[in-house]
């Protein structure tokens, strides 16, 4: 059993599994003896070799076992005695690393973080900021957080928050270059883009049951939301971010939509991690207080939103 502890397997190096398999082993070997002892001691009248007080000590060991087995399910499953296991969780599994994408943990996640480890404080966390296509399997990654499907079959996906992207730009550079009425007119202005925006350059737009698909050139492309968000703000471009950028700009007259009647298909901010790491407690953890409550609208999407400058119904893929 130390075979699996001592493996770099995503989901299998966690030191629960000797006493795990050892005490799996040792119920399972008394409870065959007791199945077999109990009948056979009844049908050949041997209560005086094996004695009540035999099958009590028996009963106790299998209990002793049971629940040491008990106990590695919920390390692995997670269950309503998280809190009371958490101060020996770093012994019993490895520090998870995580990955995220630059433009989603600005702003929005170190705070989340700090109250994180405030109800868990014996949960150490790796975060590493990336927004590069991986294998979490191959780069050595607990889990990943992404907009694109994954790499390989044998990760699991689990959608958290919709990623929508607007077109703005501040109000100065509109009113000296003129708002664009229609999609086509994007290409006469200065644009930039996110250069790894899942479609590159070929965008659709829809307004209703039309629908229009533009290739378009940007005159900047960076893998930067906030360097694009920077750049419209100070008056340079229209640029398309996603709200959880946007949204304070937004609401605060910084930047103003762009053909706010036409919308962009939505994506799905995704945590992508391999099938093995499914039950991984800390991981289970953490994305519950990330998203507690799955395809619901994003707290930075909610104010847009009640002022109409999104709308709920935006098509997700």
């Amino acid at each position: 059993s130390l075979d699996f502890s001592v493996s770099q397997v995503p989901g299998w190096h966690a030191t629960i599994f000797p006493p795990y398999f050892v005490a799996g082993a040792v119920f399972a070997g008394f409870a065959m003896v007791l199945i077999l002892c109990i009948p056979l001691r009844h049908l050949y009248r041997m209560q005086d070799f094996i004695t009540h007080q035999h099958l009590i000590y028996m009963a106790k060991v299998m209990l002793a076992t049971g629940l040491i087995v008990v106990y590695g399910y919920a390390m692995a499953r997670g269950t309503g005695a998280e809190r009371v296991m958490l101060p020996v969780l770093d012994i019993l599994q490895s520090i998870p690393v995580l990955g995220f994408m630059p433009g989603f943990v600005l702003g929005h996640f170190g705070d989340l973080v700090g109250r994180f480890q405030d109800d868990y404080p014996a949960i150490t966390l790796d975060l590493v900021v990336s927004d590069a296509v991986v294998d979490p399997v191959r780069e050595g990654y607990d889990c990943v957080l992404q907009i694109f499907e994954p790499v390989s079959d044998a990760l699991v996906a689990r959608k958290l928050f919709a990623w929508r992207g607007v077109f703005c730009a501040a109000p100065a550079y509109l009113q000296q270059h003129g708002a664009p009425s229609e999609p086509r007119d994007l290409m006469r202005h200065r644009l930039g883009l996110y250069s790894r925006y899942p479609t590159r350059d070929r965008w659709i737009f829809r307004n209703g049951k039309h629908q229009q698909e533009l290739l378009l050139s940007p005159r900047l492309r960076t893998n930067s939301v906030h360097l694009l968000r920077d750049y419209a703000s100070a008056g340079h471009g229209i640029v398309c971010i996603p709200t959880f950028v946007a949204s304070d700009d937004l609401l605060a007259g910084r930047l103003q939509l762009v053909l706010p009647e036409h919308s962009m298909p939505t994506f799905w901010l995704s945590a992508v991690f391999p099938a093995a790491q499914r039950g991984q407690l800390k991981l289970k953890l953490f994305l519950e207080r990330l998203a507690p409550s799955p395809g619901d609208d994003p707290p930075w999407d909610k104010p847009l939103i009640e002022r109409g400058l999104i709308s709920r119904s935006t098509q997700v893929r």
